[in-house]
């Protein structure tokens, strides 16, 4: 934890785009909540501003390595706040998040949350050519916003009234989703394509405001540094309002893949507990560690074993 200025210090790396590599999101992430290994110079005076209010409000400002090995950039705070930090540097970030911010702030029907807005490297698998289940897989680093509580996500349609889309690459009829790696059939996207539809809406029990379900988060493909509307045997078709990006063009179509942790037993039987990616938890502060933010993780999971009947699992 550390002043709120460095974290949107840190937020500034994206310049305007959906998210960057994570070499240069790692080494510079990974430095330490001291101010004097920094240069603020390039903040604006409205940036600047907003960080000292985050920072005397009670925002939670954290970045760099956590306990698990991965290097993060988070702040945490309402929903105004955190539009405020997206407005003022200019992010890019899923226009549907952005509207589930948007409905949150004055809401009255008693759902009360704040809410985090988190940078980390995700995994990414992509096609080499279509029919082929066997993708590539690349590091890099995108925006996700959450809520503490999970039933309090509004539900967004993502449609042409949220954002239009245009045509980046054309396939000559090819669906370069018909084939896919079964991680990638698991989790709801948030993009038109040929891939098993799965429902965001979750089974829930002991919820802090009264939900017998919640919404979870939608996962993302990307092309040449755009968010991905729609993929079809047309083509792929991104955000109207995004160029794209020679530099990630070349990378082809990138889906967001699920996170595979598994659990195996003496006997070589394996638990392939999958996560939906975009991971989310609610912030708190020991009275005896004020200097560390722990962490409530909410995860969603779809779990299998590998070639054995279930009666067989551990």
């Amino acid at each position: 934890m550390g002043p709120c200025k460095i974290v949107l210090l840190k937020y500034s790396l994206f310049n305007g785009s959906a998210f960057v590599s994570s070499p240069v999101f790692n080494a510079f992430v990974a430095l330490g909540p001291t101010e004097n290994l920094y240069d603020f110079s390039s903040l604006s005076p409205e940036a600047l501003t907003l960080g000292q209010s985050l920072d005397d409000s009670g925002g939670i400002c954290q970045s760099g390595t956590n306990d698990w090995g991965a290097t993060h950039n988070v702040v945490t705070g309402t929903a105004q706040q955190v539009l405020g930090v997206i407005n003022t540097l200019g992010l890019s970030v899923a226009p549907q998040m952005v509207r589930e911010l948007e409905l949150s702030v004055g809401r009255t029907d008693g759902c009360d949350t704040r809410w985090s807005m988190l940078s980390l490297t995700r995994l990414f698998q992509f096609p080499t050519r279509a029919g082929d289940s066997n993708f590539g897989k690349l590091s890099a680093v995108d925006i996700s916003i959450f809520p503490d509580y999970t039933e309090c996500r509004p539900v967004v349609t993502i449609d042409d009234g949220l954002v239009g889309s245009k045509l980046a690459l054309a396939t000559g009829g090819e669906d370069l989703l018909s084939t896919v790696p079964d991680s990638l059939t698991l989790f709801p996207y948030s993009f038109t394509s040929s891939l098993p539809r799965v429902s965001r809406v979750v089974t829930a029990s002991n919820t802090k405001y009264p939900a017998t379900s919640v919404v979870q988060p939608l996962l993302r493909a990307y092309f040449g540094g755009c968010r991905v509307r729609e993929v079809n045997t047309t083509g792929i078709f991104i955000e109207d309002t995004c160029d794209v990006s020679n530099h990630w063009e070349s990378y082809g179509l990138m889906v967001h893949s699920p996170d595979d942790i598994p659990l195996c037993s003496t006997g070589d039987v394996c638990i392939h507990n999958y996560f939906n990616s975009l991971w989310e938890w609610v912030n708190y502060i020991s009275e005896d560690r004020p200097d560390r933010n722990g962490m409530n993780v909410n995860s969603f999971r779809s779990r299998y074993a590998d070639t054995v009947a279930i009666n067989l699992l551990p």
